[in-house]
C-alpha cells in the first residue's frame, strides 16, 4: 500500500467507526440514520430547512431524504409548512416531540468529536479543514454532472 492510500483507509475506518458508533443509540431512538442527520441539522442550523439544502448538505438522494422527512413527520417530530414567498418550497422545523431525540443526538455526535480530537493541536486542525476542503475541492462533481479531469492530469504529474 502506498503511502496516500495508507490514509484514505485511516479515513474510511473513522468514517465507519463513527457510523458504527452511533448504531445503538440509532435503534434506541428507533431512527435510521438519515433521519438522524436530518433532527440534527435541522436541530443546529434551523435555516437549513428545505428537503433540496439537506440533499446538498449530505449529498444524498432526494428520494431518501424524501422517505425519511415522511417518516419524521408521520411520527410527529417534524412541521412542514410552505414557504409564504414561494409556495413551492415546503420549509421543515422540528416539533417539540423531536427535541429529547435531537439533543440526545448532538450530545453523543459531540462526545464523540471531542474523543476523536483529543490531543490535536487546534492549529493542526485547522490545517486538516483547510487540507480536507482543498480535497473536495479537487474532486468535486459541479451541477451539471461533469467530472473535473484536470485533477487525474495533476496526479499523473505529481503536482
Amino acid at each position: 500500500m502506498d503511502g496516500q492510500s495508507k490514509y484514505f483507509v485511516i479515513f474510511h475506518k473513522l468514517l465507519k467507526r463513527y457510523k458504527h458508533s452511533f448504531a445503538q443509540l440509532l435503534e434506541e431512538l428507533s431512527l435510521t440514520p438519515c433521519e438522524a442527520d436530518i433532527l440534527m441539522l435541522l436541530g443546529a442550523e434551523p435555516a437549513c430547512d428545505t428537503a433540496t439544502e439537506i440533499c446538498a448538505r449530505f449529498g444524498i438522494s432526494r428520494a431518501l431524504v424524501c422517505r425519511s422527512v415522511e417518516t419524521l413527520l408521520a411520527r410527529g417530530y417534524l412541521h412542514a409548512a410552505h414557504d409564504r414567498a414561494d409556495r413551492r418550497l415546503i420549509r421543515l422545523s422540528l416539533c417539540d416531540a423531536a427535541l429529547p431525540a435531537a439533543r440526545a443526538l448532538r450530545q453523543y455526535a459531540a462526545e464523540y468529536y471531542s474523543r476523536l480530537f483529543y490531543g490535536v493541536d487546534p492549529q493542526d486542525f485547522e490545517v486538516f479543514k483547510r487540507v480536507l476542503l482543498r480535497m473536495a475541492e479537487n474532486v468535486a462533481v459541479p451541477e451539471d454532472g461533469a467530472l473535473q479531469e484536470d485533477w487525474m492530469e495533476k496526479e499523473r504529474l505529481h503536482i
